[in-house]
């Protein structure tokens, strides 16, 4: 058995992908909130990659060519899938570097 902790960080080691990354770090944020959890037992079958897998098939069960899960969703999917019962995400969605953000005025002049 290992720690929820080391799954989550273990699997952003493993993957360089950004949406990997983004999720290990929605964990991450979440499991600092609640250091019980963090230090839960998680059975060894059960991985970062694992969880994302997870959110994938939700979105793929809206049908259509695209599904969508917002952040919040998929910290709800991965949570439950990592075996947290009831988990609610605290409500802090990820948010984009002030660098990714623009006000269309300054275009305008």
């Amino acid at each position: 058995m290992s720690m929820m902790m080391d799954v989550v960080r273990d699997g952003m080691a493993k993957s360089s992908a950004r949406p990997m990354q983004i999720l290990g770090e929605m964990l991450t944020d979440w499991l600092l909130k609640h250091p019980a959890e963090a230090e839960r037992a998680v059975d060894d079958k059960k991985t970062l990659a694992g969880a994302m897998s997870a959110i994938e098939d939700v979105a793929r069960k809206q049908g259509g060519k695209c599904g969508v899960v917002d952040d919040q969703e998929a910290l709800r999917i991965a949570l439950a899938y990592l075996g947290v019962k009831g988990a609610e995400p605290t409500g802090d969605a990820h948010k984009p570097a002030a660098a990714d953000t623009f006000a269309l005025d300054n275009f305008w002049g």
